[in-house]
């Protein structure tokens, strides 16, 4: 519902509004609902530990391949991002400066602050 609320106070999709209000402001040029067949190759596969072994995660509810051979069309408010090491650091250093990173301020303070303070409460 978020992803949609959005598209329709901004007139755009939703993931064009993330690259342009969060992503591309903070440097996050790595971060994609699917990516450019130009990054597949980058997509660490997802594992788990099998007999002792680790191996490629079987698909059941989730789909490891989503993020290259998905419908490139369903931008979920909640989840579906992948993203480089660096760019998720880059988004939690915003986090940690209380919602600012180079100059651009994404959240307010007080939101900021709010969020640390409801994660303490659970």
């Amino acid at each position: 519902m978020l992803g949609y609320l959005v598209e329709g106070v901004y007139g755009m999709p939703f993931d064009k509004f993330l690259k342009q209000s969060i992503f591309a402001p903070l440097g996050m040029e790595d971060t994609f609902f699917y990516l450019p067949k130009s990054k597949a190759d980058r997509l660490v596969s997802v594992q788990e530990m099998k007999e002792g072994k680790w191996v490629k995660y079987s698909e059941t509810f989730y789909d490891p391949k989503y993020p290259i051979e998905g419908a490139k069309s369903y931008f979920s408010g909640g989840a579906g991002l992948s993203s480089a090491a660096k760019n998720y650091a880059t988004f939690l250093q915003m986090y940690l400066n209380l919602g600012k990173l180079n100059g651009y301020r994404l959240l307010s303070r007080t939101t900021v602050q709010v969020i640390f303070l409801v994660e303490r409460l659970f």
